[in-house]
């Protein structure tokens, strides 16, 4: 699911007119942003910045994926991308389907190269 996010978020960069270098490991010297592949890594990532980032969020955005309640009661709270979880359930399940019925095999490949 994570490398499924992160191809996700490198196609919306590209779509943007956005580079990027495909760095995972490590830091920018000067980041301005975080984006984890879920609330709980982003909430991890929020803490450690605490020390060393002046304001966060001014000086530091960290969003992360899931919307868990932990996001809301953070402090300061944790910007989210909310996952209707009723919604991702019915997708795999169609998406099962059509791999085990063969229907989805060319447009699974095609999609994640």
């Amino acid at each position: 699911m994570h490398a499924a996010r992160y191809q996700g978020f490198c196609a919306t960069l590209h779509d943007a007119g956005i580079t990027h270098d495909g760095v995972t490991d490590g830091a920018s010297p000067d980041p301005t942003a975080i984006f984890p592949t879920n609330d709980l890594r982003a909430l991890g990532a929020m803490h450690a910045a605490a020390d060393l980032v002046p304001n966060i969020p001014r000086d530091l955005s960290v969003i992360g994926i899931t919307d868990i309640q932990l996001a809301r009661e953070s402090r300061p709270a944790l910007s989210t991308v909310a996952v209707p979880t009723e919604v991702a359930a019915t997708m795999a399940i169609k998406l099962l389907h059509a791999l085990i019925d063969g229907s989805a095999v060319g447009a699974v490949r095609k999609r994640y190269p």
